[in-house]
């Protein structure tokens, strides 16, 4: 083994960057999963799986968090094998990381489309049994650190009600007797607009955030390939 050195141990705190990495996108997928599953709690029966994106993002960056601990022990107690395995590893996750990136920039649309295909399903769902749709008008998304919610009204305005022959929701007013009795919900944007907004956002978080991991990674890759060199060559 080794002996111990100054340079070891900085390669230690740099790795550990990998797995912060990794739980960014953890906590990332979970957020966007947490406004997605308040509505499916109103109803099992949607085609559009929509939350297959960030249900992808959470299983990436456990993945990233889990093989950076190959790096960390490795570069901790000077094993060259544990940091052979952590770049083989990391490496797959770097290509499959770019593969994923690459897909979202050209699926950029087509998830979008998704989304909007979501929000159709919702409205379709909204009956007596299943408030499908008052979910989605009262959910709830993390913004900057703040719980917020969707504040929007049918699927283009108030009229999507009106057409159908039903009654404004109060979930249109959110919750306020006050706005909807003064008729409020008129200046309430629809939900398609809202949910396209929110998810438009989102993924471009998502694709920048991901190309300053992808850098970590890499960096992280070439960091661990010197640190081999350095071990066997001592």
């Amino acid at each position: 083994m080794a002996r111990t050195d100054p340079w070891l141990a900085s390669i230690t705190r740099i790795l550990a960057e990998d797995e912060l990495c990794g739980l960014f996108l953890i906590i990332c997928g979970s957020v966007i999963l947490y406004a997605i599953e308040s509505i499916h709690i109103f109803s099992k029966e949607f085609v559009t799986n929509i939350d297959t994106v960030p249900g992808i993002i959470i299983i990436l960056g456990f993945v990233i968090a889990s093989i950076s601990i190959f790096g960390c022990v490795g570069a901790r107690y000077n094993n060259a094998k544990l940091l052979i395995i952590y770049v083989i590893l990391m490496s797959l996750a770097f290509l499959v990381h770019l593969f994923l990136i690459t897909f979202f920039c050209v699926k950029e649309d087509a998830f979008l489309q998704l989304a909007a295909q979501f929000v159709d399903e919702v409205w379709e769902h909204n009956d007596e049994s299943m408030n499908a749709m008052d979910a989605l008008q009262m959910a709830q998304f993390i913004h900057i650190s703040q719980s917020l919610q969707f504040k929007c009204c049918g699927v283009h305005d108030y009229k999507d009600y009106i057409s159908r022959l039903q009654k404004v929701p109060f979930t249109c007013c959110n919750l306020d007797i006050e706005m909807c009795a003064t008729e409020g919900y008129k200046n309430v944007p629809g939900c398609l607009d809202v949910f396209l907004d929110y998810w438009n956002t989102k993924l471009h978080v998502i694709l920048y955030s991901s190309l300053g991991i992808a850098g970590v990674q890499m960096g992280c890759i070439i960091i661990g390939v010197v640190t081999v060199y350095k071990l066997i060559n001592d």
